[in-house]
């Protein structure tokens, strides 16, 4: 009687593991599904995209600034460099494009081609050349 009822407790344990190791399994796999799905695919293709863009903008956005304010180089209202706003743009560009790519269950498996996975351009330091890093950028996509 005792043998018969530790089988019983003993195949509910293992059915009970069973159960839970394939629901485990089967979470992994609805969830790889989802990466792959459509609708995942279209939006990590839109938001690498869009931070591409948004990249390029900010960059092309600076150099213009930049060469204003060479212009206006004798205007006593310049206090700080103008470029400020648009490299912190920036760089909140990189950091979102950098996230997605490297997010298993986003963009890194399902990125659109011919963007790079790492963004080249991040030593940015007072001196940068924001004319040059719009054209890198534009010479990629």
């Amino acid at each position: 009687m005792k043998k018969a009822i530790a089988l019983g407790v003993g195949i509910f344990l293992l059915a009970g593991l069973v159960v839970g190791v394939t629901g485990f399994i089967g979470k992994w796999w609805d969830r790889g599904v989802e990466v792959v799905s459509p609708e995942n695919v279209t939006e990590q293709h839109r938001g690498i995209i869009e931070q591409w863009e948004s990249m390029k903008v900010s960059a092309s956005n600076a150099c213009s600034a930049v060469e204003q304010s060479e212009a206006d180089s004798k205007s006593p209202t310049m206090v700080e460099d103008v470029t400020l706003a648009y490299a912190a743009t920036f760089r909140n560009s990189v950091a979102e494009y950098q996230r997605r790519m490297d997010n298993l269950f986003e963009a890194k498996i399902v990125a659109p081609s011919g963007y790079p996975a790492d963004v080249p351009f991040t030593d940015l330091g007072p001196n940068t050349d924001w004319c040059q890093v719009y054209a890198d950028l534009a010479a990629v996509k």
